[in-house]
């Protein structure tokens, strides 16, 4: 859930993305455990097992959004593109998955240039040095709850990989899936400090929340069926 100051994809998202203590619970990466009733997908009643196989991400129905918080002011919200992926079914269970996000492909809603040029920029994301970030999916735990997954996996950004736990829900039509989760991650572990108060001292009301929520929705279809 959003903290208030804080808070972010992506991507990717990816996308954070390491211990849990419910199945309603955002897992952060800097061992925070975040509590949200509206953190876990609602249902969707689809029982059918899931058609094993290898699953390419429909990267144009797929939806990466960003949502990111001054202390002060305007909150900003935008989205961001996958530029490929893959995910794993083996009787019947999701076994893995990578993703590609293209970050150079980040916009905002409200379609500020100053704004979509200073997030690729030096000062956080530098997409001129690291155009792409990556979540790789290291592990599955089928939850109590129905078709709802545990998910540790790890998000590469500027070249830094760190591990992220967090849910998400499964859901099969015949031979495409659909993966819906939301996170945040702390921006600050993958060296995007600027304008954190964590870091910077009398930054008044220039500060920049450290957390960014990430809301996907992933499409994908079985090898060999478009």
């Amino acid at each position: 859930m959003k903290q208030k100051y804080l808070i972010f994809v992506l991507m990717f998202g990816l996308l954070a993305f390491s211990a849990c203590t419910s199945e309603n619970n955002f897992i952060s990466n800097n061992d925070e455990t975040k509590q949200d009733s509206n953190n876990v997908i609602e249902a969707e009643d689809n029982k059918n097992e899931l058609t094993s196989g290898n699953y390419q991400v429909n990267t144009a129905e797929s939806k990466v959004i960003w949502h990111g918080y001054r202390l002060v002011g305007n909150s900003h919200t935008g989205t961001v593109d996958i530029k490929s992926g893959s995910l794993q079914i083996v009787d019947g269970a999701w076994t893995g998955g990578e993703f590609i996000i293209d970050v150079a492909s980040l916009k905002s809603d409200d379609e500020l240039e100053s704004l979509e040029n200073h997030l690729k920029g030096a000062d956080f994301f530098d997409v001129a040095n690291y155009p792409e970030a990556k979540l790789v999916i290291t592990n599955l735990t089928e939850t109590e709850e129905e078709n709802i997954y545990q998910i540790d996996a790890v998000l590469t950004i500027k070249d830094i990989s760190e591990s992220i736990s967090f849910f998400a829900r499964l859901n099969n039509n015949g031979d495409s899936v659909k993966a819906e989760t939301n996170f945040s991650i702390n921006r600050t572990i993958w060296d995007l400090k600027y304008g954190s108060g964590t870091f910077f001292e009398d930054l008044g009301d220039k500060v920049i929340g450290d957390d960014i929520d990430f809301s996907i929705n992933l499409y994908a279809n079985l090898e060999g069926n478009s």
